[in-house]
C-alpha cells in the first residue's frame, strides 16, 4: 500500500475545498468571511500550502455543507 505524503494530503484537501466552493458559486472572499479566515489563509489552504487544523476543516465543511469525512484523500 502506497502512503501519501503530507503535502499530497494538503493539496488533495485544498482541491476539494476549492471545488466545493466553486460548485456553490462562492468566492474565496465569501468563504473566508464565513469561516473567519483571512483570504490569504484560505488561498493557502486551497493551494495545499500548509496544514489545516481539524477545527478549521470542520468550520469549512460546515459552511460548505459537506461532511468532514469527504475531505481526506482516498487511499
Amino acid at each position: 500500500m502506497q502512503t501519501r505524503t503530507r503535502i499530497e494530503v494538503y493539496k488533495c484537501i485544498g482541491q476539494r475545498i476549492g471545488k466545493r466552493r466553486e460548485d456553490w458559486s462562492l468566492s474565496q472572499w465569501d468563504l473566508a468571511d464565513a469561516t473567519n479566515l483571512t483570504i490569504g489563509e484560505l488561498q493557502a489552504f486551497e493551494n495545499g500550502e500548509g496544514g489545516i487544523t481539524a477545527a478549521v476543516l470542520y468550520e469549512i465543511a460546515y459552511q460548505l455543507q459537506m461532511p468532514v469525512a469527504l475531505f481526506p484523500p482516498d487511499h
